[in-house]
């Protein structure tokens, strides 16, 4: 049910909001950034997780549950990554939870202040005592209000790889990815 909003001389259309908004109509996670976002909790965005737990619901409702900073990158193993020695970098994790599955997402951002990069990967915990299956997850996704803003990435093809291209961030959504089946020297 969409529901409008007088705010400030104009109509802003909210959505439905969580049990935990109560009665504040400004909350809707339709318009708030978001670190990291689950399917089915309202927010009709393009979504980082979608999962299915055992009794076959596929809601995870990731709550904030703690965070450290560490000194180094982290890795994760088998997958390719930047590498930095222990003083080169720092690795802060922010831990979320599902409490009703036990699912835990552990953003992993890898900071590199020389070379002003910061790297983002997801890991994903069952801590609950029922399996889940991850349908997609994603390792970034990010919410900002608009403002100039470039993304650098890199594309290629045969014996032409790791060419640098930047494009502007309009509105909308925007991605970066293959289709292959396989890393391999285009995207």
């Amino acid at each position: 049910m969409w529901k409008s909003v007088q705010k400030r001389d104009r109509i802003i259309w909210k959505s439905g909001n969580l049990y935990e908004a109560g009665t504040d109509k400004t909350f809707s996670l339709d318009t708030l950034p978001q670190e990291y976002t689950a399917y089915g909790n309202g927010d009709y965005r393009i979504n980082g997780l979608e999962t299915e737990q055992a009794d076959r619901s596929d809601t995870a409702n990731l709550k904030y549950e703690c965070y450290e900073i560490s000194k180094g990158k982290y890795s994760l193993k088998g997958l390719p990554a930047m590498f930095a020695k222990e003083d080169e970098a720092e690795t802060l994790e922010i831990v979320l939870k599902d409490h009703a599955s036990g699912l835990r997402a552990h953003l992993l951002y890898g900071v590199f202040p020389q070379l002003d990069v910061i790297t983002r990967a997801v890991r994903l915990e069952n801590t609950g005592t029922a399996p889940v299956t991850v349908k997609k997850a994603m390792s970034m996704e990010m919410d900002y209000e608009y403002r100039e803003l470039d993304a650098v990435h890199f594309y290629g093809k045969h014996n032409m790889e790791r060419q640098m291209e930047r494009t502007h961030l309009g509105h909308g959504n925007w991605s970066v990815g293959s289709i292959r089946g396989t890393s391999c020297h285009y995207h």
